[in-house]
């Protein structure tokens, strides 16, 4: 370590990756981890991670990379090589500079050097540099530290990627099999013995040295299964993972069911008790007692051998009925219903049906057809979900099919305002509005509106915000606009959503306005100091301050 240096202000964590010690002559990676700090200025971080041959350094000439940092906040400079005449070491180096225009260190950089690590074993130092100040200091200084990193001859004990594979498909990993189909369950360790346990077995179903086991006979459930490896010091590790079954065997005692049930294969039921059944795809055949509140059979045939009970709503696809009892009244759909024994509706009439909805292929209406109401608008009541100056990232969900607006209104006589909204169906990708009145690059006086179509079940986002500070800023306005009778089919889903923990566009209007409001303060400076050369002249600071204040009010 040189000489004279100041040491760093800043808080590093370096470390081998799992901060276990690097593996000599394999793929290494050394992790470089700053913490944030509000109170200390940074322009820049300089990475020098020791390349060669020796034991102080680590990675072999030419095979050091870096992951850089979070591009928003740091920029990385080319990588260079360096040599310390005084260690007589090559150094590979990065210069990471800090994108805050003020220099604070709001932000931390996470990143990482991975390369070949070279065949001797040792300590190597990773030096950093820092150009920092604390808050009320005058000037940056210069600062470096070390961070010894420790390479080993002796492997790294592990265990990892425990999965299935299917040994009649080329070894094909598969997260899901059939029942009784043979599955092979296989690791990766260096370990000298192994234990393989399945969910609801006390004792092994493999012990020994291999890294696979087949079990021909598959399993007949969703299985955990759980692994033991152990070196030759004694040392254990565990690793674990679930495999399921696409169509497992159930046998349990009883069910109980309050919610809705889709069978996409074959039933066949004796007595069946439930809230509501949905029946899909195959034929369905129910030749005991079954009595339920609700049925929707509108995807397969259903054929009713026993005495089968509805109590009140009913869908029926192409369904054979030898005895229908409806307790009470009902609403359903019937494609095509062949009764082959006595219908028996206890409460409604043949010759009355009342409902509020009936869909059906072919309606035959043998008297008259009366309408007491009326057909719903397309559209319903349109709500103003919120308008404020500044709408932070926000989520809803749509109950319906609708539309999302967003208004940005300019005050009428205010100038240099500035302001957008924004509409988002993943947090991800924005559409956004602008309003403005001045000349930040746009037209003179600009309305911004936005209409975006939402799908029902779809949460989408919003936000809004005033891009210049100024006495009357814009107003933003979020409108839901449902297709469909509901006028409350827009409903608030979760708190707002912070803009770190969101995945922020990169094209955020925030960030291009500060990035364009710096830029014009830069070419600003540039033009005073092209006037102070054509006059040969040197201003004072108060004079460069007020001329700069007056070329950005242009």
């Amino acid at each position: 370590m040189q000489t004279g240096t100041d040491p760093l202000i800043l808080t590093y964590q370096v470390y081998g990756k799992d901060h276990k010690p690097l593996t000599l002559s394999t793929e290494g990676e050394v992790c470089i981890v700053l913490e944030p700090n509000s109170t200390i200025k940074c322009e820049k971080i300089i990475l020098k991670v020791p390349q060669g041959d020796d034991a102080d350094c680590i990675f072999e000439t030419s095979t050091a990379t870096l992951t850089p940092p979070d591009k928003r906040y740091w920029s990385t400079g080319k990588s260079q090589v360096i040599h310390d005449d005084e260690l007589d070491i090559d150094y590979m180096q990065w210069t990471l500079v800090n994108l805050d225009p003020n220099h604070l260190v709001t932000h931390g950089a996470n990143c990482s050097v991975s390369g070949m690590v070279n065949n001797n074993a040792g300590t190597a130092q990773v030096v950093i540099k820092e150009k920092t100040k604390n808050t009320g200091d005058s000037g940056y200084k210069l600062r470096q530290g070390n961070f010894p990193i420790i390479k080993s001859n002796v492997p790294v004990f592990f265990l990892q990627n425990l999965i299935a594979t299917d040994p009649l498909n080329s070894g094909y990993p598969c997260g899901a099999i059939q029942q009784g189909y043979a599955v092979e369950i296989r690791w990766s360790s260096n370990g000298t013995s192994y234990e393989l346990y399945q969910s609801g077995s006390t004792t092994p179903i493999y012990s020994g040295s291999n890294t696979s086991y087949t079990l021909n006979n598959g399993i007949t459930d969703t299985t955990t299964f759980f692994c033991i490896a152990t070196n030759a010091n004694g040392d254990k590790l565990f690793e674990s993972f679930t495999l399921i079954v696409i169509n497992p065997a159930l046998t349990p005692l009883m069910i109980n069911t309050a919610n809705s049930e889709t069978v996409q294969g074959e039933m066949t039921t004796n007595i069946a008790n439930c809230n509501s059944v949905n029946l899909s795809s195959n034929t369905i055949v129910a030749d005991g007692d079954p009595h339920t509140i609700n049925i929707s059979t509108t995807y397969a045939p259903l054929n009713l051998t026993g005495n089968f009970t509805i109590g009140s709503d009913a869908t029926f696809g192409n369904t054979s009925v030898s005895n229908l009892i409806v307790e009470q009244d009902f609403n359903g759909t019937f494609p095509e219903i062949n009764v082959l024994s006595p219908l028996s509706l206890t409460a409604p009439t043949i010759t009355t049906l009342t409902s509020s909805d009936i869909g059906t292929d072919d309606l035959t209406i043998q008297n008259d057809l009366t309408f007491t109401g009326q057909q719903v608008s397309m559209f319903g009541t349109f709500t103003q979900i919120i308008s404020n100056t500044h709408i932070p990232i926000t989520s809803s969900k749509a109950n319906t099919d609708g539309y999302a607006v967003v208004t940005v209104d300019l005050p009428l006589q205010q100038a240099n305002t500035l302001a957008y909204g924004g509409i988002s169906l993943n947090n991800s990708n924005w559409f956004y509005t602008y309003g403005n009145q001045a000349s930040f690059g746009l037209s003179t006086f600009t309305y911004g509106f936005l209409c975006i179509p939402v799908a029902a079940g779809t949460t989408w986002y919003y936000k809004g915000d005033n891009l210049t500070s100024v006495a009357q800023p814009a107003q933003i306005s979020i409108y839901w606009f449902p297709v469909g009778k509901d006028s409350t089919s827009q409903k608030e889903d979760i708190a707002p959503l912070s803009a770190i923990d969101s995945n922020i566009a990169k094209n955020d209007p925030r960030m291009l306005f500060e990035q364009y409001m710096v830029a014009k303060k830069q070419r600003r400076n540039e033009l005073i100091s092209s006037i102070e050369m054509i006059l040969d002249t040197q201003f004072n600071e108060a004079t460069k301050a007020e001329m700069l204040q007056q070329l950005m009010s242009l």
